[in-house]
């Protein structure tokens, strides 16, 4: 198929599921809920999930192309360095990019990015300042072209100084760290997953909430609840 031949080269097609457990909360399911309402809308609008390293946002996306996947979507995961990988000559990145658009300009067919700060800067050179980002989006604007990107909070702000249409072709989502309910159900699920793989309690209910306060203590750059389950 043309999707493997053009895409399969670059990134990876289709839903890899995570070899970690995932462990959902109300406010994740709901959010879940609300971007796939999104992406599925008509005309579908690309979207920025924004947020601190450890709030889900990579967690979220794994979710929701699952929830794709079994629908039939075509999904591809391509960051900007998978695009730009062994492209040396000027002229050579615009036609990659031409034939991935070409693949991926259909009906429920989505593009991933996990680091979509980097293709503002990411194939811009001397001679053409212009990055990845600059080259796909006409085509987003024109609607040819679904796209949903991960980046923090500080990110999102030096990506709108420097492109302010992003504001305008993007929806954003800013996702906040899990509040105290959510993270006492995550540490029960936990809890009940260990138990099933040892076959007993795995860790006594006053352990694990000092093993909470030292993570919160130690790792203050990681937010909730990546920090608990990472």
């Amino acid at each position: 198929r043309r999707e493997q031949q053009v895409l399969g080269g670059i990134g990876r097609l289709g839903h890899l599921p995570p070899t970690a457990p995932v462990f959902e909360y109300p406010a994740l399911g709901e959010a879940v809920d609300e971007l796939q309402a999104l992406v599925s809308a008509a005309p579908p609008r690309p979207h920025l999930l924004v947020g601190e390293a450890g709030v889900g946002k990579s967690t979220l996306l794994d979710l929701l192309c699952a929830r794709l996947e079994a629908e039939g979507w075509l999904l591809f995961t391509a960051s900007a360095a998978d695009v730009l990988a062994g492209q040396k000559y000027i002229g050579e990145l615009e036609g990659r990019l031409r034939e991935m658009l070409a693949v991926l300009q259909r009906p429920r067919a989505l593009w991933r990015v996990p680091d979509f700060f980097d293709l503002l800067h990411k194939g811009s050179h001397s001679n053409d300042p212009r990055g990845i980002l600059d080259l796909v989006l006409p085509a987003i604007e024109r609607g040819e072209l679904l796209l949903v990107g991960e980046l923090t909070p500080q990110q999102h702000a030096r990506l709108l100084l420097a492109r302010p249409a992003i504001a305008r072709l993007f929806d954003a989502r800013s996702l906040p760290a899990a509040d105290a309910s959510a993270l006492a159900d995550v540490a029960a699920q936990w809890a009940r997953a260990a138990a099933g793989r040892c076959g007993r309690e795995a860790i006594e209910p006053a352990t694990l909430a000092e093993a909470l306060r030292i993570a919160a203590q130690y790792f203050p750059e990681q937010h909730e609840p990546g920090r608990k389950i990472g």
